[in-house]
């Protein structure tokens, strides 16, 4: 048996702002059963990577936003508990991969699989239905809006998160980044992740501008 927990990080946060854009958070099994974890952007419908469309690679989609969706955190512990060796997702895996050839089909290199290989795939398809890895205890917040509730005034609140109005702009994306970190630590997810807190601080910092 193979453990596979290692290809999830410490958090996956799907957050879209983009128009017309889908973000998704991918399990990919290449031809020599080495699996990963990707977050891929891509405007529907998305063009399929050669070695995808073949199968001699395969991909499940854990979860994903549209544009302008309410942002998901997926919950990495369940993640890993289930792609540990021996756990549910790792033994469909280990199926899967030592079920599967690659062979010439006279223009290409295609995937083939066994009836348990194909089997395993299909279960691991009905496993990942979008919902079965999201967090269900996350609140969604503008990024505006969880940035003020930090402090009652503009101007204290510049204070608070370390800022003034002479700020650079790597002071403010580093300041940026460090909030909405401390959202998902709260169990917040900011809609529209670091950029959009980027623009609420940089708003903020243009109020007390003119306040002055």
């Amino acid at each position: 048996m193979t453990g596979y927990s290692h290809v999830v990080p410490e958090a996956i946060v799907l957050s879209n702002g983009k128009m017309d854009i889908t973000v998704a958070a991918v399990l990919v099994l290449d031809q020599r059963g080495e699996a990963r974890i990707e977050v891929r952007e891509f405007v529907p419908p998305a063009a399929i990577p050669q070695d995808e469309s073949a199968g001699r690679t395969l991909t499940w989609t854990i979860a994903q936003v549209d544009a302008h969706a309410t942002p998901l955190m997926l919950d990495v512990v369940a993640l890993k508990r289930d792609l540990s060796e021996g756990g549910a997702l790792a033994q469909l895996l280990d199926r899967v991969g030592g079920g599967m050839s690659v062979e010439w089909d006279g223009s290409r290199h295609v995937g083939r699989f066994d009836a348990d290989a194909e089997s395993a795939r299909n279960e691991l398809t009905g496993i990942f239905d979008g919902v079965a890895f999201v967090r269900e205890d996350m609140a969604a917040w503008e990024a505006g809006e969880w940035l003020r509730s930090e402090a009652s005034s503009r101007g204290k609140l510049l204070s608070v998160i370390g800022l003034s109005v002479d700020s650079t702009d790597e002071e403010v994306a580093a300041a940026a980044s460090k909030l909405v970190d401390e959202g998902i630590r709260d169990d917040v997810l900011v809609i529209g992740g670091v950029d959009a807190m980027q623009k609420a601080i940089n708003d903020l910092i243009e109020e007390v501008r003119e306040a002055a």
